[in-house]
């Protein structure tokens, strides 16, 4: 198995998050039509703030997500493990880490 490291694990801890969030509301909106077809209003009245704050909720994670993914700042790893160049996400003139010009 593959060490992620700790962001590695973050970031899919996070994805897994998402994920369940988006069926998890997928399925309250299931339980608000029901509720809905079946006539009952207050169980559609509670299934439908429930899908409400669950798409809320899963939006705002997925949001933030994006959001974060855009402000890291990218490792760039050459073939030698022992050298990390930073490279900032907002420029593209990244170091050419061998030294050559061009």
């Amino acid at each position: 198995m593959t060490d992620r490291g700790e962001r590695g694990r973050a970031k899919a801890a996070e994805s897994f998050l998402t994920l369940v969030l988006v069926l998890v509301t997928v399925a309250a909106a299931g339980v608000f039509l029901v509720a809905l077809a079946g006539g009952y209003e207050g169980w559609s009245l509670i299934a439908g703030i429930v899908t409400l704050v669950f798409a809320v909720v899963t939006i705002a994670v997925f949001v933030d997500g994006r959001r974060r993914k855009r402000a890291s700042t990218i490792v760039y790893t050459p073939d030698s493990p022992d050298v990390t160049v930073e490279v900032d996400a907002e420029r593209d003139d990244a170091p050419n880490p061998r030294g050559e010009e061009g």
